[in-house]
């Protein structure tokens, strides 16, 4: 006996009459490919060799499925990791192993292939303390305008070094009336003004802008600028520069 594909209940159509065979077809496929891929990917892991490598947590995360009708949820947890190489994996652990990762935790990841085998966590190491009254090899002073390094620049204007490093600067700066610095720019320093007492007039790229006592503006590097007291009264004000303005300073029209 055989089957008659041309056999089909009256006024059904073909697909109708072979779509369950069809369907049962595919589905047994997609079966045999997931365990067959589960078998390969098990032999692959026991053939490959136990690595355990420094390693730092990068994330975690986690996937539910089920718990529709009658049955059961579950929930599979996922943990990535980042090596000392730059290279990132991401491993399926149990609930207890993660709950027991924290996020950007360093320490040794041990796995074989794509499965995960343990993480040791390694604590951090200690930095060494200052001594006392000491700041990066550096004596730690106070200092304020009275005792700071004091210079004179442009039309009777002063200036006090606060900080005078080659990597931050700070000046604490005296404008008289009717004042003005010559209008520059910086290709590598970073600047900020911040008004003190006065008023000041700070021009940046063509535009004007007043700062009044605690008001202050940041100016990127390579944009021209000019500060200006076009008040009747003196004005103190902070430029800090990141890194120092030394030796990168370029008139500008």
């Amino acid at each position: 006996m055989f089957f008659d594909a041309s056999f089909s209940m009256p006024g059904e159509p073909l697909w109708f009459t072979l779509a369950p065979g069809l369907i049962f077809g595919v589905i047994i496929v997609l079966i045999g490919t997931a365990l067959v891929r589960g078998v390969v990917t098990w032999m692959s892991n026991n053939t490959a060799p136990v690595r355990s490598v420094p390693a730092r947590v990068l994330g975690k995360r986690t996937k539910t499925w089920g718990g529709a009708g009658d049955s059961s949820v579950h929930t599979s947890y996922y943990v990535a990791f980042e090596l000392d190489s730059g290279e990132r994996l991401e491993f399926r652990v149990n609930g207890p192993e993660y709950g027991l990762i924290a996020d950007n935790e360093e320490g040794i990841l041990t796995y074989q292939g794509t499965r995960f085998k343990g993480f040791q966590p390694q604590p951090r190491a200690k930095s060494t303390p200052r001594q006392s009254g000491q700041s990066g090899g550096m004596p730690l002073k106070k200092i304020s305008k009275g005792s700071a390094e004091h210079y004179v620049w442009g039309e009777r204007c002063d200036g006090w070094h606060l900080v005078k490093g080659s990597d931050l600067s700070v000046i604490h700066e005296r404008m008289p009336a009717g004042t003005a610095e010559v209008r520059h720019y910086h290709e590598r320093s970073r600047q900020f003004f911040f008004v003190l007492s006065g008023t000041a007039v700070l021009e940046v790229d063509g535009v004007s802008w007043e700062l009044h006592p605690h008001e202050g503006m940041e100016v990127p590097p390579g944009v021209p600028h000019q500060m200006k007291n076009e008040s009747g009264a003196e004005t103190e004000f902070l430029v800090i520069s990141q890194p120092t303005s030394r030796g990168d300073r370029v008139p500008a029209d």
